[in-house]
């Protein structure tokens, strides 16, 4: 009867992986390369990191598998895209995205890696990355789908004594099988958003792309109409396809996406420089349960200094919004905000994420 058993749990063990290698194969392969710039030399940048570090999670919920640069140097960048283009073989879906500084020179596209020195339009071409680079990696693949983020249209600090005022990127035409998306149309600048949240573009573009079945050309559309509304129609998402066959980041609802009206706007993260008293209940060890099926339980450690830590190894801090002792904010990794209220009797917590997944807390032990 035992060995039946084990049998049978066997059998069963083996089918299922054959399903979920059969859903694999005839999904293709899905890679990605995601790099965040942010620390120029005499400006950073509020949000790339934290945007980087939102697509590279979304991404890896979807099935890619991802790797994710900040602050990179030129050297950086050219060797981890250089390994992109091998990793991508012909049946595979290659994702890349980028988000920091950028400009145009001569209709020519260029990303900036942070150690970038440009006195003039001469020295772009040695001190920066040519979006040609990744174009050429993607195309020699000869992979289906190729999809290509640009978050480069910000103010360029670069540009003051250039003899071109070019603001903005130039518009690319997108080989066959690709697309092209800019944060903002060509020649336009796009907004950073809040200091520790997420660009308006980068929001409204995650959570288009959980949303069960949405062709990839849908996704852009209703970026653009979010992104356009949200910003009073001063930044206007723009992209150019050359898609052959269909494509969607979530086939069939294999990820949970939240209700889209149900996303609040990215929250400031927590300076340490301001004061956070801590309410005598809430320092200890707690039980923290996401409500979601990719995240679930965990423990947080909560201190009077505020620091807290997940038992999954996130760092955290948080504070207390307008002093009110009984509302919480905690920033996890500088990513995720969780906005709780405390129970009355300092014993529980409940609230959402900047995802609007709702999470509650209940105390283990502690002052």
């Amino acid at each position: 009867m035992i060995r039946r058993a084990i049998l049978t749990y066997l059998l069963v063990c083996l089918s299922s992986f054959a399903v979920v290698v059969n859903l694999a194969a005839a999904d293709g392969g899905r890679v990605a390369l995601v790099i965040g710039n942010a620390d120029y030399k005499g400006e950073r940048l509020a949000n790339p990191l934290n945007d980087a570090a939102s697509i590279a999670n979304t991404l890896r919920r979807l099935g890619f598998r991802v790797e994710m640069l900040t602050n990179a140097s030129r050297r950086q960048m050219s060797e981890a895209i250089n390994q992109f283009g091998n990793k991508l073989k012909s049946n595979e879906v290659g994702f890349f995205y980028f988000s920091g500084h950028g400009a145009q020179v001569s209709g020519e596209n260029y990303l900036f890696p942070i150690d970038a020195q440009v006195d003039n339009e001469r020295d772009i071409k040695y001190a920066t990355v040519h979006i040609g680079e990744v174009l050429d990696a993607m195309a020699d693949a000869k992979n289906s789908v190729n999809i290509v983020i640009i978050d480069a249209c910000r103010n360029n600090p670069f540009a003051r004594s250039w003899r071109s005022g070019t603001r903005g990127l130039a518009p690319i035409h997108a080989a066959k099988g690709m697309i092209i998306a800019y944060s903002t149309a060509p020649g336009n600048l796009a907004s950073d958003g809040p200091a520790g949240g997420n660009s308006p573009f980068m929001k409204h573009l995650m959570s288009q792309m959980l949303i069960p079945g949405l062709p990839v050309e849908q996704v852009f559309k209703k970026v653009r109409r979010d992104v356009q509304s949200e910003t009073g129609g001063k930044q206007m998402p723009w992209e150019s396809s050359s898609l052959i066959g269909d494509f969607s980041f979530n086939p069939a609802g294999k990820v949970a996406a939240p209700p889209a009206d149900i996303i609040p706007s990215p929250r400031p993260s927590f300076s340490a420089s301001s004061p956070s008293p801590a309410p005598p209940s809430i320092v200890g060890i707690w039980h923290w349960k996401t409500h979601s099926p990719f995240v679930g339980e965990r423990t947080a450690t909560i201190n009077a200094d505020g620091t807290c830590k997940l038992s999954d190894g996130q760092s955290g801090t948080w504070n207390l919004p307008g002093g009110d002792i009984n509302r919480i904010k905690f920033v996890w990794s500088g990513i995720w905000v969780h906005d709780m209220t405390l129970s009355p009797d300092g014993i529980s917590m409940s609230g959402k994420n900047n995802l609007g997944v709702r999470v509650t807390a209940r105390k283990q032990s502690g002052s």
